[in-house]
């Protein structure tokens, strides 16, 4: 008995002043109305209500310090996951952005590969040789075409390529299976052979674009350009190299190469006969293979990467026209390019610039393949997305594992002090009242936790996002491996030679480090974020206080 009353004192005491204020009668001496002061009249009785539950929440979290600490470690825990995980979530969001906006998001549009196939886009003609051969008579990839896309508003550029065997005259490409081949005949004294193994040797493949920053190889970073620049939509006559073949064959920025096409190459009947005539371009450019790629005696020349030649289109339909007239007879009636691909100014405009393209009357483009380019999006922007999705999951889980023992702690906490609730309720305080002092005393435990993880976890973020993205650099980066002689015999036997000495592409063009920032938006979301885990938490702990009566509650804790 001398308990409850001891109880019902410190009650009164935290309660003071609330029956004066209201009712205007005051407290029987039996209560210790002698040490009791009542508010001021003046002060109303939401202000008083307020200082009473900030007072009592003050109060208790003194007297339960202990508590207080565990609270505090626990939701530091959750508040640095939370600002960790805002803050590579949004600098990796922003880095992607930025690379799509750097690098380009656009569309496709490029003839079937099946179209011999389809009556639908050939027609037979009869050869220059007189024998009967097909013509591609589908949709035209023109000019024409092009200039009805580039009306279409959004698209910001474009580039053409049209692609084309051709013969390096004054120079030697990288060795592979050709150069091999001739050696090997040479040493048999059989010349005919070894001269045909020779021509074959200096067969390259030029790769004609409208603007080769925007091919796909430098987009991807595939290749970098690392002397010279780029070639644009106003060069006429210009090639990029690679730096392996500048150094074989000596040349350098300024020089020029001497290209040709001939009878034998791309599957034309006879040999060496020179079709067309010898045509000069200037070397503007100089690029670094990224990416890998066996050196064998099983690559032939051409389908090595560092004899690839980048060029503007003049080279390319002139020489494709030499061969257009060598198979028909006669030139073509316009430029017809391999592929289109356009170039949208915001990613978020690409699906309406897509649709306009599709209502256009002057191609069906049905008839084509057309999809979006998504070039940049596997080689750069997944990774990106990669490593923001594990970070973000990573703190989530552990919000999530923190989240429920918060749950648990707070219910333990909120039902150890069932007697401080039943005297609370007896005593007339509201419902909303006892729950606010209990959010209020978590809330002040978060906004320490939150200010101390804002000024510790600054470096965190940096760490850990550059330290995933340079392991996902470094993935990117294709293995250097030398291939056995059972790989080889495999691949012969099955008929895949090719892929196992196909060129593997660094596919990486985004920044290799990331500035990650905690923003004062980031803490701003952290604290209500953690206020509606606290008042969560704290309504599903202290639920009984709706449902139970003063002395049911009393009457629960024996």
């Amino acid at each position: 008995m001398p308990y409850f009353a001891k109880v019902i004192q410190v009650a009164i005491a935290v309660y003071r002043g609330f029956w004066y204020n209201n009712t205007r009668k005051r407290i029987p001496e039996a209560f210790g109305d002698a040490q009791i002061r009542p508010l001021p009249l003046r002060i109303s009785w939401k202000r008083g209500l307020l200082m009473k539950v900030t007072k009592r929440a003050q109060l208790y979290l003194m007297r339960k310090y202990k508590r207080g600490i565990l609270l505090f470690l626990l939701l530091f825990v959750v508040s640095s996951s939370i600002l960790v995980g805002l803050c590579v979530w949004g600098s990796i969001n922003a880095a992607a952005e930025e690379v799509q906006q750097r690098l380009g998001t656009g569309f496709r549009l490029k003839v079937p590969s099946i179209f011999r196939s389809n009556p639908d886009y050939c027609r037979r003609v009869t050869g220059a040789d007189g024998k009967e051969t097909l013509m591609y008579a589908g949709p035209a990839l023109d000019d024409t075409l092009i200039e009805e896309i580039r009306k279409v508003e959004g698209v910001a550029q474009y580039d053409a390529e049209l692609d084309e065997y051709v013969l390096l005259e004054n120079g030697e490409l990288i060795p592979g299976m050709f150069t091999a081949a001739y050696e090997e005949y040479q040493q048999a004294g059989e010349m005919e052979m070894a001269d045909n193994r020779a021509f074959w040797s200096r067969e390259a493949m030029a790769y004609g674009h409208t603007d080769t920053s925007l091919a796909d190889a430098f987009r991807t970073g595939s290749f970098s350009l690392i002397e010279g620049r780029h070639i644009t939509p106003e060069d006429k006559w210009k090639v990029l190299i690679s730096d392996r073949l500048a150094q074989q064959n000596g040349f350098r920025l300024g020089d020029s190469l001497t290209l040709s096409n001939r009878n034998g190459m791309g599957g034309w009947a006879g040999f060496y006969g020179l079709m067309g005539e010898l045509q000069q371009v200037e070397i503007v450019g100089i690029f670094h293979v990224n990416g890998f790629q066996p050196e064998s005696e099983w690559v032939a020349e051409i389908d090595s990467a560092y004899n690839y030649l980048f060029t503007d289109l003049a080279p390319v339909l002139y020489f494709d026209n030499v061969a257009y007239e060598k198979q028909y007879g006669f030139s073509r009636s316009s430029i017809l390019y391999e592929n289109l691909t356009f170039f949208v100014e915001t990613l978020e405009g690409l699906e309406a610039v897509m649709d306009a393209v599709k209502r256009l009357d002057t191609v069906d483009v049905s008839k084509l393949d057309f999809a979006a380019d998504d070039t940049m999006y596997h080689s750069t922007v997944e990774p990106l997305n990669t490593i923001r999705n594990l970070v973000a999951g990573s703190a989530a889980a552990i919000v999530a594992g923190c989240a429920a023992v918060l749950c648990i702690v707070f219910t333990m906490w909120v039902r150890s002090r069932w007697t401080e609730v039943a005297v609370y309720l007896s005593l007339g305080f509201g419902k909303a009242s006892i729950l606010g002092q209990f959010v209020l005393e978590a809330a002040v435990v978060a906004l320490a936790a939150g200010v101390l993880a804002f000024a510790v976890c600054q470096q965190v973020p940096e760490k850990i996002g550059n330290a995933l993205l340079a392991t996902a650099i470094e993935d990117a980066q294709p293995e250097e491996r030398e291939v056995t002689r059972e790989e080889i015999h495999e691949a012969v036997q099955a008929g895949a030679l090719g892929q196992l000495y196909k060129y593997e592409s660094a596919d990486y063009a985004g920044p290799e480090h990331i500035e990650f920032t905690f923003r004062f938006t980031n803490f701003l979301l952290l604290l209500v974020l953690e206020l509606l885990l606290i008042t969560g938490a704290v309504c599903k702990g202290g639920s009984y206080i709706f449902t139970l009566q003063p002395k049911q509650i009393l009457t629960g804790l024996h």
